[in-house]
């Protein structure tokens, strides 16, 4: 899909793009890479993200029943967002978050809070 360059030596055949690779996702997952084009995202991605553990993919295929409509109106600093700028929240920030992103769905608050409450006892 990509004209990119092969940076692998040849002992290293391992070094190639995920078949789920997503520069466009990558680029709005890591706001350092946002002045890059695509093809400097892949490159970047083959000499340093794999390395690194960045993100890469669109978590959206994780969260099927994901309802942009109800994530944005469910909280009140996001009703001002259109459905894309709501997804794109979710994928970068809610999930991390804990945030409520369908109807009906149970209230988990993240780790760091759980941990929190059971120290209070609470």
């Amino acid at each position: 899909m990509y004209d990119i360059p092969d940076l692998r030596s040849s002992q290293d055949r391992s070094n190639v793009l995920p078949k789920d690779f997503d520069p466009v996702i990558y680029k709005k997952f890591h706001n350092d890479l946002v002045h890059l084009t695509d093809k400097q995202a892949c490159i970047h991605y083959l000499q340093y993200g794999m390395a690194e553990g960045r993100e890469y993919r669109n978590l959206l295929v994780y969260f099927p029943d994901f309802d942009p409509a109800f994530y944005s109106n469910m909280h009140s600093d996001l009703k001002h967002l259109s459905i894309g700028q709501a997804s794109d929240h979710f994928l970068v920030n809610g999930i991390q978050e804990g945030r409520l992103y369908k109807k009906n769905q149970e209230s988990k608050y993240p780790d760091f809070i759980n941990n929190k409450l059971s120290i209070l006892g609470l």
